[in-house]
């Protein structure tokens, strides 16, 4: 029990963080596509 709770814990904050991780990838990607791509219609 004491090893396999911060075993848990860990996994899941790890795996929280992949995901916001992602999320900010994600937007970070249409922030810089939309400028590019509206520079690039025009």
């Amino acid at each position: 029990m004491v090893f396999r709770r911060p075993f848990t814990f860990y996994t899941l904050m790890n795996k929280a963080g992949r995901l916001s991780l992602q999320r900010m990838w994600q937007s970070a990607k249409i922030a810089f596509a939309r400028p590019l791509l509206y520079h690039s219609l025009i």
